[in-house]
């Protein structure tokens, strides 16, 4: 008799994890979730783990899977068009089923406020939230948890009518910028300033525009302790939970890794295209953006990026090696989102009311990296 054969999935109602039984050979339509990077391909035999296989995927794309087995016994997985790779009995763990937060919104706003120099001498230093923009920015960002309630939004402005939250919805804001090692790391320095707290549209305009701008620069910036932050700022289990990060800098990642020909500073670039400098962390890190990003998205926590464009400008036309820092960077913040189109591009001009609309809208359950997909 042979031994049943079984495939991890998600159940396409409620976003939790299923088990399909299978008959070999076969072959199914399987779709990859909102936010994922791949299918993660789990297959068990009275319950144990035989093989896992991961196949990289579009978002929310659907492929045609097939699977066999060879006269040895091993399992085969194909795909047209695809390559299945093979990891062993090692499970990613599972998409997060987001709260309802219905009438519960946590937003929590995470700042680059880093500094950048264009010139080899140490002058000129300019930031985010030095920026003369910066003021009108930081009203616009400071109306997004407003746009997102639940409540009828002006067609217009994409704010709720009333100018204020509705009663109904209870929103708290929390605030956190982050530097280089070199100055400051985290704004403010103290945990217990940094919580989620009522929110108040005016209070957030205040905050965001009293970050201080640092005097110095790293090279790679502290995004990833930024990001670990703000898994401890008092989350609310049943409220929805987004995490903004606006910025232009890169934080330190080991599986992708700032580009060895890529410094943010001018001084710097004979150094690095002569190869004699690999950019560009002066400081042993001990947190990786794409680990912290796997650890607030299983609290179910949601992150959208704005990638600034302004500050990253005068970097992308001052050299290749700028170039191919900003796309880098770029890149970064796109993985980071929790759904392609929470990563946003904008500049000191930009109408952030449709952003809030954007954002208002979300699945029912969202992926990262390589899941169990839907059996359609």
């Amino acid at each position: 008799m042979e031994t049943p054969l079984t495939i991890d999935i998600t159940n396409i109602n409620n976003g939790s994890p299923g088990l399909l039984h299978l008959e070999l050979p076969t072959a199914m339509n399987i779709q990859s979730l909102p936010g994922a990077g791949g299918l993660q391909l789990v297959f068990r035999s009275e319950g144990e783990i035989r093989l896992v296989a991961e196949i990289v995927t579009a978002d929310q794309e659907i492929l045609r899977v097939a699977v066999s087995e060879t006269q040895g016994g091993q399992l085969r997985v194909e795909s047209t068009g695809r390559s299945a790779q093979y990891s062993g009995v090692q499970v990613r763990p599972a998409p997060s089923i987001l709260a309802s937060g219905a009438n519960m919104l946590d937003v929590y706003f995470l700042i680059d406020a880093t500094t950048r120099q264009t010139a080899p001498e140490r002058v000129g230093l300019t930031s985010l939230v030095g920026d003369p923009a910066w003021p009108a920015l930081a009203e616009k960002l400071a109306a997004i948890p407003g746009a997102m309630a639940s409540a009828p939004v002006d067609p217009a402005s994409g704010t709720p009518t009333s100018g204020t939250p509705p009663s109904s919805t209870d929103i708290r804001c929390g605030i956190a910028a982050f530097a280089d090692f070199d100055s400051w790391t985290l704004h403010p320095a103290a945990p217990d300033a940094r919580m989620l707290r009522p929110f108040r549209a005016a209070d957030i305009t205040t905050t965001l525009s009293s970050i201080p701008v640092p005097n110095v620069g790293d090279y790679v910036d502290a995004l990833a302790e930024g990001l670990d932050a703000a898994l401890h700022v008092g989350w609310r289990e049943d409220a929805r939970k987004l995490l903004v990060v606006l910025g232009d800098s890169p934080g330190h990642s080991v599986l992708a890794a700032v580009p060895r020909h890529a410094s943010r500073n001018a001084h710097l670039r004979q150094a690095v295209a002569g190869g004699s400098l690999r950019l560009a962390d002066s400081r042993i890190r001990r947190r990786d953006v794409h680990e912290c990003a796997e650890q607030l998205h299983a609290h179910g926590i949601e992150i959208a990026t704005l990638f600034f464009e302004d500050g990253a400008r005068s970097i992308e036309m001052s050299s290749a090696a700028g170039q191919q820092l900003v796309d880098h960077t770029r890149r970064q913040y796109r993985e980071l989102a929790s759904l392609p189109q929470w990563a946003f591009r904008i500049d000191g001009s930009s109408d952030l009311a449709e952003l809030g609309a954007v954002l208002k809208a979300r699945p029912s359950v969202i992926g990262r990296g390589f899941c169990p997909g839907f059996a359609i």
